[in-house]
C-alpha cells in the first residue's frame, strides 16, 4: 500500500511543477508565445491524464484496502469461533491475545489475560513442564503437543492438550507463540480408564494362563481319568490317570476315537458310541452321572469306571467342549460284593443262630446247620459228625446232604483218627485242602466216606467245653476251591452250632432230672437269646482282625457293637437268673423286672423299645407275674416277628388298678388270618384271664401291633360298693 501512493505522488507533482514554471515565465513575459501556450497544453493534458491515473489507482486501493479488512475480520472470526482455547504469546509464554474459549477455559476476561503470563495458570508444581514445553516449541520446527494441568482464574483445575508453534519476524528470530490447548480431562479419564482396563486385561491374561497351568497341573496328577473334546469332538487331553485306567491314550474325535480297549455294558452287551458319557455330553447337552461300563483293556483284562461327563458352554450358551471324569471301581465292586456276601452270609447266621436257640431238638440243629452251610457255601456234599454218646473214641455221621450221590455216609462210624474227619477230631485243627491259596496242599481223588471225586475239601471242629465234639465236614466248593474266607465263616459256624448241640445234648441230660420241665418252659420262652447274644458277639470278634486289613475305621463301629452285645449278653443273664431264681421275681418291683426285660431285648435286636411308668402301688404277686410274662411274650413275639424299628410300653399304676399298653410299627397282621388259639396270643389271653384282667389285640398289616390289657383291682371296687 505505501509504494502505491508514492508513485502516485510521483506522477502527479512532475506536472505541477512543469506546470508552475510556465506560469512563471508567462508573468514576467505578460503574454504567451506560441511555443509556451503549446507547452502550456501539454502540461495540462499531462496533468488531466495523472488526475486519472491517480483516481484510478486510489480506487484499486479502496478495493484492495476492503479486500485487507474482509480477510482480517475473516481471521479474527475464526480465531474468535474455534472451539479450542487459541493464545498469542510472545517468546517467554506472556499472553498477548486469546479467543473466547481460551477466556472461558481460563475464567478471564480479555483485559485480564493480556500481558500475563501463562504460568499463573498453571500449578506450581508443574510449571517447570510448561518451561520447557515453551522452549522445546521455540526450537522446533513444527507444531509441539504436550498434557499439562491449567488452574483457570475460577473453578477447578483441569487436564489440558497443548499444541504450540513458533512464528519467526524478519530476522528468523522467534517472535511470537501460537497456543492451541482443549479441556482433555474426559479424555484423559477415559484413556487412564483404558490404561487400567488394559491393565486389568493384562492381569486377567496372567491369571487366567496361570489357572490354565494349574489347571493343566490338576488334570495331570488327578487319580481319576480325564478326557477332554472340543466343539467339533476332537479329542484334545488325556490324563495320565485316564491312560493307567484304560491301558492306553486315546485320540480321534468323539464319535470316531482311536481305541483298542472296548466299552460294555455290566452284563457283557457292546456299549455305542452314542452312548458313551461323552457322545452325550457334546452332542445332546447331557449332564451324565454315575454311569458304570465294563472296560476290556488291550491286555485282556478288564476294569469297570464310574463315569461322568457334562458340556462346556460359552457365554452363548453354545457348546464348545465336553470334558468326562471316571474312575475304576473295580475294586471297590468287589469289596462290595465282597461286603453284601458277608452280611447275607452275617444275616443268615443271625437266623440259624435263633433258629438254633430256639430249638434243643439235636436233629433239627444238625439239619439247619448243613442247609445254613450249604447255602452260604455251595457245595457239592457236607456232613456232621459228633462224638458217639457211648464210645468216646468213635465218630457218628449224624446228619449229610449229598443230593447228586445216593450214597450218604450218615449214620457211619468212624475210629478216632481215621482219615481226613479222624485226625480234624484228634488234632482239634481245621483242614483245607486243595485251596488256590496253598496249591502243595493236594486233595484226597475221592471222599472216603461217599466214593465222590473231589477237588476241594473243608473240615473244621466242633469246640464246646474245652474239647472236640464233632467234625463239619464240606466236599467240592461250587465254582472254585475253598478260601481262607470259607474257612473264617464255617469256623464262626461251627462255634454256633458248638453251642447249639452243647445245648441240645445238655436239654436232652436235663430231661433226666427233676428240674426238666421248668427248664423246657424256660428255654421255650427266652428261646435262647444269650446263645443268640453271644452267637452275635462271636461273629464280630471273629471279624474283626479280617475288619482292620481292610477299613480299619470300620473296626471302632464292630468293638462299640462288640460291647453292645457283651452288654446285652449280661443282661440276658440277669434275666435268666431271674428266671431261675422265682423269689427275686416275688421281690422285685413290676417297673424294675419290665426294665430289666427292655434292656435285654434291646440288645439282642435292633428294636428300640421305650418304657415309661406312670403312678406307684404294690400290686398283688399273680398280678405282677402276669403283667410280667404277658410283657415278655410281647417283647419276643415283635422282636420274633414283626420286624418292628420301635416299640413302646407304657405301664400306668393307680390306686384302682393298673393298665399296660404295648405297641410296635412293625408289619402286624390280619387278625382274621390268625387263629384265636395260637400259641402266643392264647398264653396272653390265659394269663390275663387268670387274674382277671381285660385284653384286647389289634394289628392291621403294615399299621403295627398293640397289646392292652387292664386290670381292675377287685378291692377298690369293693371300696367304692360300700361308699355307695
Amino acid at each position: 500500500m505505501n509504494m502505491d501512493g508514492a508513485s502516485c505522488t510521483q506522477s502527479t507533482v512532475q506536472p505541477l511543477q512543469d506546470l508552475r514554471r510556465l506560469l512563471q515565465r508567462t508573468a514576467a513575459q505578460e503574454s504567451l508565445p506560441a511555443d509556451l501556450q503549446g507547452e502550456f497544453s501539454a502540461a495540462l493534458d499531462r496533468l488531466r491524464d495523472a488526475v486519472e491515473e491517480q483516481g484510478r489507482k486510489h480506487e484499486a486501493l479502496l478495493l484492495s484496502l476492503r479486500s485487507k479488512e474482509a480477510e482480517c475480520q475473516h481471521y479474527r472470526d475464526l480465531f474468535e469461533s474455534t472451539p479450542h482455547g487459541y493464545l498469542l504469546t510472545d517468546g517467554v509464554g506472556t499472553i498477548l491475545q486469546a479467543n473466547r474459549a481460551a477466556r472461558e477455559l481460563l475464567a478471564a476476561g480479555q483485559p485480564a489475560l493480556r500481558g500475563r503470563p501463562l504460568s499463573d495458570f498453571v500449578p506450581t508444581a508443574r510449571r517447570p513442564e510448561l518451561r520447557q514445553f515453551l522452549l522445546q516449541a521455540q526450537r522446533a520446527e513444527g507444531v509441539l503437543g504436550c498434557s499439562l494441568r491449567l488452574q483457570p482464574q475460577e473453578g477447578p483445575p483441569f487436564e489440558a492438550g497443548l499444541v504450540a508453534s513458533c512464528s519467526a519476524d524478519g530476522s528468523g528470530r522467534p517472535a511470537s507463540l501460537h497456543i492451541l490447548f482443549r479441556n482433555i480431562t474426559a479424555r484423559k479419564h477415559v484413556e487412564d480408564e483404558r490404561e487400567r482396563l488394559l491393565q486389568w486385561a493384562e492381569n486377567l491374561y496372567q491369571e487366567s494362563q496361570l489357572a490354565h497351568q494349574l489347571l493343566d497341573a490338576l488334570i495331570d496328577t488327578m487319580p481319576v481319568g480325564v478326557i477332554l473334546c472340543d466343539g467339533q469332538g476332537q479329542i484334545i487331553r488325556t490324563n495320565e490317570a485316564a491312560v493307567a485306567i484304560l491301558g492306553e491314550q486315546v485320540g480321534g474325535t468323539v464319535e470316531e476315537p482311536r481305541r483298542s480297549y472296548t466299552p460294555l455294558h455290566l452284563d457283557g452287551r457292546s456299549f455305542p458310541v452314542r452312548d458313551m458319557p461323552l457322545w452325550r455330553a457334546l452332542e445332546r447337552g447331557d449332564l451324565v452321572q454315575g454311569q458304570e461300563i465294563l472296560i476290556r483293556r488291550p491286555d485282556g483284562s478288564e476294569r469297570i469306571i464310574l463315569a461322568a461327563a457334562a458340556p462346556i458352554r460359552d457365554g452363548a450358551g453354545e457348546i464348545v467342549r465336553a470334558a468326562t471324569v471316571f474312575q475304576d471301581i473295580s475294586e471297590q465292586r468287589h469289596m462290595l460284593q465282597t461286603l453284601r456276601r458277608q452280611t447275607r452270609d452275617l444275616e443268615l447266621l443271625n437266623r440259624l443262630g435263633q433258629d438254633m436257640g430256639a430249638s434243643l431238638d439235636i436233629s433239627h440243629v444238625l439239619e439247619r446247620m448243613l442247609a445254613a452251610a450249604q447255602e452260604v457255601i455251595p457245595c457239592e456234599g457236607s456232613s456232621l459228625w459228633l462224638r458217639h454218646a457211648e464210645r468216646e473214641r468213635e465218630l457218628v455221621c449224624r446228619a449229610a446232604i449229598y443230593p447228586q450221590r445216593t450214597r450218604s455216609p450218615q449214620g457211619l462210624c468212624l475210629e478216632w483218627g481215621q482219615g481226613v474227619v479222624g485226625w480234624v477230631a484228634e488234632q482239634g485243627e481245621t483242614v483245607l485242602l486243595g485251596a488256590p491259596e496253598s496249591p502243595c496242599c493236594p486233595c484226597p481223588a475221592t471222599d472216603e466216606e461217599t466214593g465222590l471225586e473231589m477237588h476241594s475239601l473243608l473240615a473244621v471242629p466242633l469246640w464246646a467245653g474245652g474239647r472236640v465234639i464233632g467234625v463239619l465236614k464240606l466236599v467240592n466248593k461250587k465254582g472254585g476251591g475253598f478260601d481262607r474266607g470259607d474257612r473264617s465263616l464255617i469256623e464262626t459256624l461251627a462255634g454256633a452250632l458248638a453251642v447249639a448241640v452243647e445245648n441240645a445234648q445238655l436239654y436232652e441230660q436235663a430231661q433226666l432230672a427233676a428240674a426238666a420241665a421248668e427248664r423246657s418252659r424256660l428255654a421255650n420262652e427266652l428261646h435262647d437269646a444269650v446263645s443268640q447274644t453271644l452267637f452275635s458277639a462271636s461273629v464280630i470278634a471273629e471279624s474283626l482282625p479280617r475288619l482292620w486289613e481292610r477299613n480299619p475305621e470300620r473296626v471302632h463301629w464292630g468293638l462299640d457293637q462288640l460291647q453292645k452285645l457283651t452288654r446285652g449278653a449280661l443282661a440276658e443273664m440277669r434275666t435268666l437268673l431271674l428266671e431261675l431264681r422265682p423269689q427275686v421275681l416275688e421281690e422285685g418291683g413290676l417297673p424294675d423286672l419290665l426294665r430289666q426285660l427292655t434292656d435285654a431285648a434291646g440288645s439282642r435286636s435292633r428294636v428300640d423299645i421305650s418304657l415309661s411308668v406312670r403312678g406307684r402301688r404294690v400290686l398283688p404277686l399273680e398280678v405282677k407275674i402276669a403283667f410280667y410274662r404277658i410283657t415278655q411274650e410281647g417283647i419276643n413275639n415283635l422282636i420274633k416277628h414283626a420286624q418292628a424299628r420301635r416299640a413302646w410300653i407304657r405301664l400306668h399304676l393307680r390306686p384302682s388298678g393298673a393298665s399296660l399298653r404295648i405297641r410296635d410299627d412293625g408289619r402286624g397282621f390280619d387278625a382274621d388270618d390268625i387263629p384265636a388259639d395260637r400259641l402266643g396270643l392264647r398264653i396272653i389271653r390265659e394269663r390275663a384271664e387268670a387274674i382277671g384282667a381285660a385284653v384286647e389285640i389289634s394289628s392291621q398289616p403294615d399299621q403295627g401291633t398293640e397289646i392292652f390289657l387292664g386290670w381292675p383291682d377287685p378291692q377298690w371296687e369293693g371300696r367304692d360298693a360300700a361308699a355307695e
